[in-house]
Formats: structure tokens, sequence, C-alpha cells
């Protein structure tokens, strides 16, 4: 009805990028920009639809240039302090998210995206700091809510973390995924792994995306590999579209414990000889590591029995690893 109102344009491609439909947002939002050339809303749209498909770099240079265009515009700041931090170049992002805070006092998403920074650095007092200061300024943000929860998490204060993150019951939008899906990960991280699989099965019985859908079958998947039930987490990883750095190195750890050598070496093979082609796989090299030295796939004499303090701590780190991703 009005095909040249460009706040119409922008809303459809924001919409199919929160659908997960990437490639169409994209390519209205290329369309929008082509179009209307001097409207910011699309270009930082444009940037983090590119974010989203993990196309770093070119966000990154797109947010640069938006930056530079409008450098009033504190979304291009946060966008590019995000894919900053996506980058793992940790001090820039902070730094770039002090000044967007000393600009900006009153945007959460900016204070939420330095404390999430500090989280990421290991500064866990630091970050549950800024985090319990940004709840208490904004109770209704549950970005703030999800981002403290985690943290304590993280520090096994695990009771504090559920009374963040309540069951939503029914999955209404992507923030009650998120709560949901962080919830099960604070009962498996706790060790309630029937919990953690109870919370995961009601969120594969309701509607969700298909990236949504492959990341509750993959924690699915992480709480069978807890169980030590590795054909019920393969049979799990065997209904995912996409193969992932993560989803890789989750199925790595299931052959392996299931004992299928000759199918774990193909794996291990395949994700250490690719780590140029997977922007992400920053993500996957602590388990990796991991999984390498618990069942013994550095050398060529068979697969070995883990310790229970080296299945202890792959599960950790594969809980992080899904968790970042």
């Amino acid at each position: 009805r009005w095909p040249n109102n460009v706040v119409a344009h922008n809303g459809l491609a924001d919409t199919l990028k929160a659908q997960d439909r990437l490639d169409e947002a994209e390519r209205l939002y290329r369309d929008t920009v082509s179009r209307w050339p001097n409207n910011v809303v699309a270009h930082n749209g444009l940037a983090d639809t590119l974010k989203a498909q993990d196309r770093l770099d070119e966000a990154e240079r797109l947010y640069r240039d938006t930056v530079s265009r409008w450098p009033n515009n504190v979304v291009a700041h946060n966008g590019l302090a995000d894919t900053l931090k996506a980058q793992d170049r940790l001090d820039e992002a902070e730094r770039l998210y002090r000044d967007t805070v000393s600009r900006w006092p009153n945007d959460v998403f900016a204070h939420t995206g330095l404390a999430e920074t500090l989280r990421a650095q290991g500064r866990l007092d630091e970050a549950e700091r800024l985090y319990r200061e940004i709840v208490s300024r904004w109770p209704n943000d549950r970005i703030a809510r999800h981002g403290l929860a985690n943290v304590l998490r993280k520090r096994k204060r695990f009771e504090e973390a559920l009374e963040l993150v309540p069951d939503p019951g029914m999955l209404r939008g992507r923030q009650d995924q998120y709560d949901l899906h962080l919830r099960g990960m604070v009962f498996l991280n706790s060790g309630s792994v029937d919990s953690a699989i109870a919370l995961f099965m009601q969120a594969l019985n309701q509607q969700l995306s298909h990236k949504r859908r492959n990341l509750f079958v993959s924690t699915l998947a992480l709480a069978e590999l807890k169980h030590k039930d590795y054909l019920a987490a393969i049979k799990a990883l065997d209904t995912i579209e996409k193969t992932t750095p993560s989803v890789l190195t989750l199925r790595l750890h299931a052959v392996a414990g299931n004992d299928d050598e000759s199918e774990a070496r193909r794996i291990h093979s395949e994700l250490t000889s690719n780590v140029l082609h997977f922007p992400k796989l920053k993500l996957v090299k602590e388990p990796l590591q991991k999984i390498t030295t618990a069942y013994g796939l550095d050398s060529r004499h068979g697969l070995k029995t883990p310790t229970t303090v080296q299945l202890d701590e792959l599960i950790q780190s594969e809980i992080e690893m899904l968790l970042a991703a």
C-alpha cells in the first residue's frame, strides 16, 4: 500500500531478522539502503544482519562507516562495540562501551554491553556489580537479568540465578526462549540433569525458528552427554540441519564416548584442520582441547577412558561454548 515508506521497509526487514530469515533480511536491507542511502536505521539493520550471519569483518566495516557518518547515533556505537566483542577484541569493545556509556548514560544497551564484556574478560566481580546497578535502574530489562543470572551461574550461585529466570511457560518470544534456555543450563550446571532435559523438551515441543530449535537440540544433546547416554546424544544431534563448530564438537564428544574411534578421528581431523573456515572457532577451542586430551585423540594408541574430573571439566567447557554461541 505504501511502497515508498522507509519505516515499513525497515520494519519488515527487522521482522525477517527476528525470524532468523537472515538472507531475506539482508536483501531487503540492501534494497532499502540503496533507495534511502541517508537512512541510518537501514544501515544499522544491515550491519546487525551481517553480524548475525557471523560475517563480522563486513559488519565491522559497515558499522564504522555508519559511526563516521552519524557520530551521534548510539545504535551504531553499540553495534560496533558488540561486533568487536564478538571478534573477541574485548579491550577495544570495553573502551568503546565505556565511551558510549559516558556519552549516553541512559542507554541500557551500552550498560549491558559493557557488563557482558567484563564477564567475557573474566572480571566477574565488576560484571556482577554493574549488572546489579543495571537491574536496579531498569528492573524490567530481561537482558540485564539474564546477564546477571549468567554471572551468578558461573559463580555457582545457582539458586540466585534461578530466581532471576523463572520458567516462562509458553514461549511467546525470543526473551522467553533465552530465559528458558539459561534456566535449563543452570540446572545442567548444578547437576540437576533431569530438570534441564525437561525444560529443553518443553521448548522443543513449541514453535521455534530453525536456529533456536538447533540450539535447544544441542543443549539436549549436552544433557545426554552429562548422563553419559552417548547414543541418545548422537540421535539428538542427527536431527540438526546445519553443522556448526559447536555441533561438531558435541558430536565428537558423543562418538568418542560411544567408543567409535574411526568417526571420532574423522571429526577431530575436520575440526582441527578447518580452523580458518569457522568464524566462531574460538568458542570450541577449549572443549576441543579437553576432548582431545580426555580421549587420547592426540595419540594413535586407541581411545582413552576419561577420568571423572576430565568429563566434568569437559561438560563445563561445553556449557560455556553453547551459552556463548
